[in-house]
């Protein structure tokens, strides 16, 4: 396990953590099944023939910013599974509520939810405004499932379990392969010019510098202009080592990559996985790039990447690449908790409550699959909904990401005196 060597400001730290990232055997049967260990990979003979179980679930996709892709990834996974018998021939159904931008809409989908007395959970895909569902979630004593982080407050929830590792282990990772795997310490820290870029290269420029010695050199730029290439002509990039991208949004990732491309930079880059979407891939720029991920999804001949790439083929799937990894991770622990929470109940699907998933979730210790093998819930206190720590990171090389590095596994208790104060 590998660690950062010093601490540093809570608000500080969470700004620039916000930025990083821009499954049963049971009652007769018309089809005859086979429980993998809990990976989610249930193989049957015939289809789902059952009553279904219904999955509420909210997802953010009214808005500017949507996740439509990661959606459809959940619904391909759950088309595959049913089609292979489902939970003991009931197939699993989707119950989505959708929102926008706005909290109020995540507010109005999870009130739905806690007020519907046949939903024992909720199963969040793609919620950046969690806040707005935590707390109406918990009045309703109704746990999440399979939530991906979005911010640091997202895994310091009781009855949350998380199966992205999300900010904290995939910050620290970025950090440590970029000064400490690869050496590099004239670090050039690419942020947007506004309030929270500037405070997030403050706090990357303090942590190389204090803990590690280095020299960073900060390069703004505006997330508005679609041509970054006089910002990257402006900047000495003779005198860094090597870039840490940490976009605003996504869709900064294309334009800062034909910048640096059409400049012919050849140093090391690195960014977090949103960058890994199939439209950047693709254009070619971001070649040789180097990424923090928290799924085996990206990596070539990896076996349940082998396993994602053929459900996404036979049961339209969106492209692999970028926040549809997690997402895809999440279904399938999703899966595992309700097979588990099934079994539990005496594989009785009416009697699938609350108490009887959450016992479930926090029994479950992986391995995840699309995932490390490293997984338990709850996280360690005050990090109760931290059940994954483990990230790792990969190198593009045409359409192809290899791993670069070992699995590490965060200790984030270390993060607890932060909370202070």
């Amino acid at each position: 396990m590998k660690a950062p060597r010093n601490r540093f400001k809570w608000m500080v730290l969470a700004m620039v953590m916000a930025l990083v990232v821009a499954a049963c055997s049971g009652d007769s049967s018309d089809s005859e099944s086979t429980d993998n260990g809990g990976s989610g990979e249930t193989t049957t003979t015939a289809a789902a023939t059952k009553d279904p179980i219904r999955i509420p679930a909210i997802n953010q996709e009214d808005g500017v910013t949507a996740f439509p892709d990661e959606r459809q990834a959940v619904e391909s996974v759950l088309a595959w599974y049913n089609a292979n018998g489902g939970l003991d021939g009931h197939p699993l159904e989707l119950d989505l509520c959708t929102a926008g931008d706005d909290p109020e809409s995540t507010q109005v989908c999870a009130q739905a939810y806690a007020n519907d007395d046949s939903v024992p959970f909720v199963y969040s895909i793609m919620v950046p405004n969690s806040a707005a569902m935590f707390d109406v979630m918990a009045n309703a004593a109704k746990p999440i499932v399979a939530h991906n982080s979005f911010d640091i407050p997202d895994v310091l929830q009781p009855d949350t379990y998380n199966s992205d590792p999300g900010l904290l282990p995939m910050a620290t990772t970025l950090l440590l392969y970029t000064i400490e795997d690869l050496g590099i310490l004239d670090v050039g820290i690419v942020v947007s010019d506004d309030e929270v870029g500037r405070g997030t290269a403050e706090f990357l420029s303090f942590l190389v510098t204090d803990v590690y010695g280095g020299t960073p050199t900060t390069i703004t730029y505006d997330s508005s202009v679609a041509d970054l290439l006089p910002v990257f002509s402006a900047a000495d990039l003779d005198a860094i080592d090597g870039i840490i991208f940490v976009p605003t949004s996504v869709e900064d990732c294309g334009p800062a990559a034909a910048a640096l491309d059409a400049l012919g930079f050849d140093k090391p880059v690195t960014g977090g996985d949103g960058c890994t979407a199939e439209t950047f891939v693709q254009t070619g720029n971001l070649e040789e790039w180097i990424f923090v991920v928290g799924t085996t999804m990206l990596i070539d001949g990896d076996e349940d990447r082998n396993l994602a790439l053929e459900i996404f083929n036979d049961y339209n799937g969106p492209p692999i690449g970028g926040l549809v990894a997690p997402a895809t991770m999440g279904a399938f622990y999703m899966i595992d908790v309700i097979e588990a929470a099934y079994a539990a109940a005496g594989n009785d699907a009416a009697a699938i409550t609350s108490d009887v998933i959450r016992a479930a979730a926090e029994s479950y210790t992986g391995p995840l699959t699309l995932g490390p093998e490293s997984f338990a819930c709850p996280g360690p206190d005050p990090f109760v909904a931290q059940c994954n720590q483990s990230a790792t990171v990969v190198q593009l090389n045409g359409e192809i990401f290899s791993q670069v590095s070992d699995w590490y596994e965060i200790d984030v208790t270390q993060y607890a005196a932060l909370l202070e104060g």
